[in-house]
């Protein structure tokens, strides 16, 4: 029998056939709100994965992210992972001199920023060996760069159904956050993060039953406050798509409302 991989790609399909309708909000601070569902975010993630195949990249490279807790992470999160390639979520209060040792030990091969960081990007740049491409994200503004911006993107890509992948490719990078010396990196596996999405979701589902219809309304939904730059948001941005609630992203770390 063929072994079943634990892969995101598999737990994206689920939430998409099963939670097709649910919300997913993106209600920052400036006001540019977006509100979209599992199933248009399917189609967008597979654009966006062929958008960035299109751009080079390919199984194995490094995609880092300098973002808020914006949709457009939450994209990502399963975009760049379900390609084959690993996501690298860059803690934004890092000083300077450590996200360049981090990007150039990392071998980030395109770096994906929201405008807020232009002019520390462009400071950056000079100093950023592997990376190859970078793209922003402008937030419904106008593009802060004359880099690519992420939705030409992804309406350049197709939704071409993402790879089978084995459960033992690299999902994500992360570093710490250098506390004592230099940041030191960790990689994370489709299968680490799968059973991690799965545990989670069990004790989340622990007081309000697993699936969206033995949900009270009013706990169906989950504001995205933990930073998606720390080790992954807890994880929240998968688990809570695997319980099939809407999420709230709110862009800067300030408040928002559902």
């Amino acid at each position: 029998m063929e072994k079943y991989q634990l892969t995101l790609n598999n737990i994206l399909k689920y939430v998409k056939e099963v939670f097709s309708d649910v919300e997913v909000a993106h209600l920052p601070p400036h006001g540019n709100n977006i509100r979209s569902t599992y199933g248009k975010e399917y189609e967008r993630i597979l654009r966006l994965a062929d958008g960035l195949r299109q751009l080079g990249v390919g199984p194995g490279d490094r995609v880092a992210t300098l973002d808020w807790n914006t949709i457009w992470h939450f994209e990502l999160y399963w975009a760049a992972p379900g390609m084959g390639a690993a996501l690298h979520p860059l803690n934004v209060r890092l000083a300077p001199d450590d996200l360049v040792y981090i990007v150039n030990q990392a071998g980030d091969k395109v770096l994906i920023y929201h405008r807020d960081f232009a002019p520390l990007v462009e400071k950056l740049k000079p100093h950023l060996k592997p990376v190859k491409t970078y793209i922003q994200i402008s937030d419904g503004a106008e593009p802060a760069t004359r880099d690519l911006e992420i939705e030409d993107v992804i309406k350049q890509g197709q939704a071409k159904p993402l790879p089978e992948l084995s459960e033992d490719t690299v999902a994500t990078v992360g570093y710490t956050s250098g506390t004592t010396g230099r940041p030191k990196g960790a990689y994370f596996t489709h299968r680490a993060l799968v059973l991690h999405t799965l545990s989670s979701a069990v004790a989340f589902a622990g007081y309000r039953g697993f699936a969206k219809p033995e949900c009270a309304v009013e706990a169906c939904a989950f504001l995205q406050l933990v930073p998606m730059f720390h080790v992954h948001g807890w994880g929240s941005p998968w688990s809570f798509a695997l319980l099939g609630w809407k999420q709230v992203y709110q862009g800067g770390l300030s408040r928002a409302t559902c």
